[in-house]
């Protein structure tokens, strides 16, 4: 049970990963200015931080339920 909710969590916060980050890619934009390239975000990387501790969650989850059972 703990090992498929980890791998749950996973899948779900790489997806949500996936389509944050490239929300987030393209409302970005960058200018050449005197040379130099600056890039101008006008994204929210909060929901991007969020997926990504949830797969890391997810993660973390799946592994540990899969060590107590060798151990076993």
């Amino acid at each position: 049970m703990q090992r498929t909710l980890g791998i749950l969590l996973f899948i779900l916060g790489a997806v949500g990963s996936i389509i944050t980050g490239w929300n987030a890619y393209q409302s970005t934009e960058s200018i050449k200015l005197l040379g130099k390239q600056i890039t101008i975000s006008e994204a929210d990387w909060t929901p991007l931080v969020i997926s990504a501790a949830v797969a890391i969650i997810g993660l973390i989850l799946a592994s540990t339920a899969s060590s107590k059972k060798r151990r076993r």
